[in-house]
């Protein structure tokens, strides 16, 4: 297990065996209607085929149920989402089951556990 590692509003909370880091933006967490809504980030170590070396991915998530919902990303030719991305809306409307002992898993589990303020 990684320890959290914040980066600004980034907070590091997985990693994978490429070198692969992964972070949530908790103070922009928000709730609604029961649901969870985040940012997260994908910090590559090596650029994908796309030539993206990080992706910011907006996500519902249903701590209830334990499923996420992608509902817009961002891609990036530098990495911890730096420079001007190229923003996507999701076409899936589907609800995610994430996989056990995935990085998914990890991420919604990270994000239910997270104590919300109520300023």
């Amino acid at each position: 297990m990684f320890s959290s590692v914040s980066f600004g509003e980034w907070t590091q909370v997985a990693g994978d065996k490429d070198g692969n880091i992964f972070y949530v933006d908790f103070e922009r967490m928000r709730i609604h209607n029961g649901y969870r809504y985040i940012w997260d980030l994908t910090d590559r170590i090596e650029p994908s085929n796309a030539g993206t070396l990080s992706t910011s991915t907006y996500r519902q998530v249903d701590c209830k149920e334990f499923k996420t919902k992608y509902m817009q990303f961002v891609l990036y030719k530098q990495p911890m989402g730096e420079g001007s991305g190229d923003s996507h809306t999701s076409s899936d409307e589907d609800w995610v089951y994430p996989p056990p002992n995935s990085i998914e898993e990890t991420i919604v589990k990270k994000v239910c556990e997270k104590e919300i303020s109520t300023k």
